[in-house]
């Protein structure tokens, strides 16, 4: 198991970094707003993590992985020390599209699918309050450069994974 070098909030740091590494760390809800890296691109990237070790850590939000889930799964494939730290801000959407948005070459069906993820939450809100309703399809189509028809497209297939495998499905395509 890899270990872990952190700054992490009190209650995960009193385990100290033996017991992190020992300790499966989840994705946290939000991060689900992007796909996870398969095939080549994960193939590249566990590569890059065993020649250079992991360069930019982990962030956690709540002791969940708000962003680096995929660096995390790589550094455990390779026992890379895992550095982590926590997300310090009041609006962890805002921080996911973010981190996530630029340094990811997406095409129109992807970001349509993130959009469509985006859509079940209000932006800058607790997820944890009850608030599930989603932003308008308009404002993630906006914040995402995508047509509103092709989010509400992405929302149609989202409760079949197969159809949307690594949100690259022709959401162009679907009917409805």
């Amino acid at each position: 198991m890899p270990t872990v070098e952190t700054t992490l909030q009190p209650s995960l740091a009193l385990l100290g970094p033996e017991k992190i590494a020992m300790t499966k760390l989840e994705d946290h809800p939000l991060a689900a707003i992007f796909p996870i890296l398969e095939g080549d691109a994960f193939t590249a990237l566990v590569e890059d993590v065993k020649a250079n070790r992991l360069q930019e850590p982990i962030v956690l939000c709540e002791g969940k992985i708000l962003d680096g889930r995929n660096r995390y799964r790589a550094c455990t494939l390779e026992k890379v020390m895992i550095k982590a730290r926590d997300y310090q801000g009041n609006d962890p959407i805002g921080f996911v599209l973010s981190a996530n948005l630029h340094r990811r070459h997406l095409d129109e069906n992807q970001r349509a699918i993130v959009g469509a993820n985006l859509a079940k939450y209000e932006l800058g809100a607790n997820q944890h309050a009850g608030k599930k309703e989603g932003l308008p399809v308009g404002i993630a189509a906006e914040l995402l450069n995508v047509g509103a028809r092709s989010i509400a497209r992405a929302k149609k297939i989202l409760p079949f994974p197969a159809l949307v495998v690594s949100a690259g499905a022709k959401v162009t395509r679907v009917a409805g």
